[in-house]
């Protein structure tokens, strides 16, 4: 009987260990799609993995900028799951340049990650070093 026990004890872990890791690769799998979305343009597609008001507000500074923006790469360099891996930050190092200054300009984006009834919704996006970028919304320096 002991040992029925610790067999479905182990089970019940090993259950729990392979909800947390699936979540861990879905997110690992969508900050990189994310990412891939906003290298190659598809807007509509980097906008679904964020709330509502953010993909409208994101939409919009897409808008502003036009075809002027063109992206050359991108890195995810960090995912640092929370406790229980129902959150997360994501650093990407990102690189770009205006069609009217080819300058290359680069930043690296804070993203903070949730995972809402089983998919995961960018929550919270900066800039933590780097270029002010166009699609990342920020306060205008004084």
């Amino acid at each position: 009987m002991k040992l029925r026990l610790a067999l479905l004890g182990l089970v019940w872990l090993a259950g729990c260990f392979s909800a947390s890791q699936r979540r861990e690769e879905d997110l690992m799998r969508e900050a990189r799609q994310f990412s891939d979305d906003l290298r190659w343009g598809r807007w509509d597609q980097a906008g679904a993995t964020m709330p509502a008001e953010d993909k409208r507000l994101f939409m919009e500074r897409v808008d502003l900028v036009g075809n002027d923006l063109e992206m050359s790469d991108y890195e995810v360099k960090s995912i640092h799951f929370d406790h229980g891996s129902s959150e997360a930050t994501v650093t990407v190092a990102i690189a770009w340049f205006s069609k009217r200054d080819p300058t290359l300009r680069s930043a690296t984006l804070e993203q903070r990650w949730e995972s809402h009834h089983g998919h995961w919704i960018m929550t919270k996006q900066r800039r933590s070093h780097g270029d002010r970028f166009p699609l990342v919304n920020e306060p205008v320096a004084k």
